[in-house]
């Protein structure tokens, strides 16, 4: 089924609890953390955990390639051949062209960052896990409002996932040399930090062709996205 904007945006506001629910399973001490913190964490890694969820979903629904399908949520995707539908009811005014193009512009990149990355390896489901619990753990160095305590949590279970990581490939899957498969899963992990940086860029566009009017302030306190 193809996605439109306003879908994905409603698909967004309901995924925060669900984040909400994989940040506390990833990390354990999430649940000690005040309300506050517990946004700044969201706000730190739900745009990283969005990237990933779709990107793996897209290669293990589409497969390798240079496909039009993009997936945005578990059962819609978008087609880069028809952004009309996509934006249909995103208020484009008389300027549906520019908006198109802006689109086409940045979704196609988006792709070409990510794409390669996920195809170099067909991930189990414990690397994907592994992958979630990883980028939750990057720290946007910008970020200086994050409180000491997520940055010395995060650090900890980095090392700790890179850990179970090794034990996985040594004990079940009997790997004496694991360094290509882990290797990947590191190009992975600092490619979804690349397409976070280029989402920001992207999300500035949409904002000044006004596609973001309805949205801005969900994009701004959840996200952490700066309009």
């Amino acid at each position: 089924m193809l996605c439109s904007w306003s879908f994905l945006m409603d698909c967004l506001k309901l995924y925060v609890s669900d984040y909400f629910q994989i940040i506390g399973t990833c990390f354990p001490e999430f649940e000690k953390f005040t309300l506050q913190e517990k946004f700044l964490m969201l706000q730190s890694c739900a745009v990283r955990i969005y990237l990933l969820e779709t990107a793996f979903l897209t290669v293990k629904t589409f497969g390798h390639g240079e496909g039009p399908m993009y997936k945005l949520t578990l059962t819609t995707c978008v087609d880069r051949n028809n952004l009309t539908f996509f934006i249909k009811d995103s208020n484009p005014s008389e300027r549906h062209a520019d908006i198109v193009k802006s689109l086409e512009y940045c979704l196609n990149r988006l792709v070409k960052i990510l794409r390669p990355a996920f195809e170099k390896t067909v991930l189990t489901n414990t690397e994907f896990h592994a992958l979630l619990g990883l980028v939750h753990c990057q720290i946007d160095p910008s970020r200086i409002d994050l409180p000491e305590s997520i940055v010395e949590m995060a650090n900890k279970f980095r090392q700790e996932i890179i850990a179970d990581l090794r034990r996985y490939y040594q004990g079940e899957l009997k790997l004496k040399d694991y360094s290509v498969r882990l290797g990947n899963l590191m190009t992975i992990e600092h490619t979804i930090q690349e397409a976070n940086t280029l989402m920001a860029e992207d999300i500035q566009t949409y904002n000044l062709l006004d596609m973001l009017h309805a949205d801005a302030a969900f994009l701004q306190a959840v996200l952490s996205i700066r309009l």
